[in-house]
């Protein structure tokens, strides 16, 4: 009879699992990790944002000179006498008070809760399909309503210089409100503010200097004092203000040009 061999039965230990604070740091290691790498992507994702949004607003501020530039090159006092001027806007709907005032103004004023506000506006010629050398009248400003910049057009129906519907259209009336009509001359949006500084080429100095008016203090002087009639160049302000991140991030920036004023005989 043979031996039999039995062989010994081998009970192993089972591996013994992660204690509690192997778990939290673990945990904490994870948190740490996910959070930098939020971080990173969060900032890559601002940082896109933020040149998506410069570059819109530079490529917003080109058109806007472009048209300006477009604009002023065939502009003239117009069948109506306007003048190199700058006025405040008048409070109410009456603009201008009759149609008789003298002086009409290419730059008006107005105040948006504390931000000065331009009305750049001027006669200009555009030929067109049918019309060669038509008068318009071109009016720049913002609408307050959904801060767009607005380009209006108006064609001079009218040449007699007791009747200039152009000048009679209320421009307060397009940035109170967003009415159909204002909304067809809007250009872009983020706009805060358009502001027109008058300038006098010095060809002894070869340099542009302010008028006579101090700086910054024409939006400030009484009318009776505001006829720029020396002036050869306005420095034309864009400021445009946009969000970064959805609403709670703004950033500004202020383009800045020279440019001739309205037609440099007269007015």
């Amino acid at each position: 009879m043979s031996a039999l061999s039995l062989s010994p039965r081998v009970y192993r230990r089972g591996h013994a699992g992660f204690s509690i604070v192997e778990l939290m740091v673990v945990t904490l290691i994870s948190l740490i990790v996910f959070g930098l790498g939020l971080t990173i992507v969060n900032a890559i994702t601002r940082a896109r944002n933020q040149t998506t949004a410069r570059v819109r607003a530079s490529e917003n501020a080109r058109l806007f000179f472009q048209l300006l530039e477009k604009d002023l090159a065939a502009s003239n006092p117009g069948p109506h006498d306007m003048v190199r001027d700058r006025l405040p806007a008048p409070p109410s709907a009456a603009y201008p008070l009759t149609v008789s005032t003298p002086g009409q103004s290419t730059v008006l004023e107005e105040d948006l809760g504390g931000v000065v506000v331009d009305i750049l506006q001027f006669y200009t010629r555009s030929d067109t399909a049918t019309v060669t050398d038509e008068y318009v009248f071109v009016r720049y400003f913002v609408n307050r309503a959904n801060n767009t910049l607005c380009r209006q057009v108006i064609p001079v129906a009218d040449t007699n210089p007791a009747n200039a519907p152009e000048l009679m259209d209320d421009p307060l009336l397009h940035t109170n409100t967003i009415a159909p009509a204002a909304l067809q001359f809007a250009l872009f949006d983020e706009v805060k503010s358009l502001f027109v500084v008058h300038r006098v080429w010095d060809q002894t100095e070869k340099a542009l200097k302010p008028t006579s008016i101090p700086e910054y203090q024409e939006v400030t002087r009484p009318v009776d004092q505001a006829l720029i009639t020396n002036a050869t160049h306005l420095r034309v302000m864009l400021v445009l203000r946009y969000t970064i991140d959805g609403g709670t991030t703004y950033l500004e920036r202020t383009f800045s040009k020279v440019l001739p004023a309205p037609w440099q005989n007269g007015g």
